[in-house]
């Protein structure tokens, strides 16, 4: 499992598809902002943006952090392994795959500099 090793990194504020974070931890925060005298929460949706990952930036990012070759080789073959429409397997080159188990880790590797920002 390779999530240990990225999580630490991630920015405090971060609660999508984290380990022991959800949408309602992140309402609680907003709400002890607003408490605090804060007067603006942000949330951020990005419509149809793991439709254009770029591949190479996103390995970039994750080799940051992972220096086994062959693990970099499986992420990748994971990100090119395409998407089955209709039963046919249909070839991708910059769609992040949604809902598998490797997916949200490499969306919050991506999203990682937006949310430190």
């Amino acid at each position: 499992m390779i999530t240990p090793i990225f999580d630490p990194g991630f920015s405090e504020h971060s609660y999508g598809f984290r380990l022991g974070r959800s949408s309602k931890d992140a309402v609680k925060q907003a709400r002890t902002y607003i408490q605090d005298g804060y007067q603006w929460v942000v949330n951020i949706d990005l419509a149809r943006y793991f439709d254009t990952v770029n591949y190479d930036k996103l390995m970039s990012f994750v080799a940051r952090e992972v220096t086994d070759k062959r693990v970099l080789k499986l992420i990748r073959a994971y990100l090119k392994s395409g998407v089955m429409v209709n039963g046919v397997v249909v070839d991708v080159d910059m769609e992040c795959p949604q809902g598998g188990p490797l997916s949200p880790l490499l969306n919050n590797v991506m999203l990682d500099e937006l949310d430190k920002e």
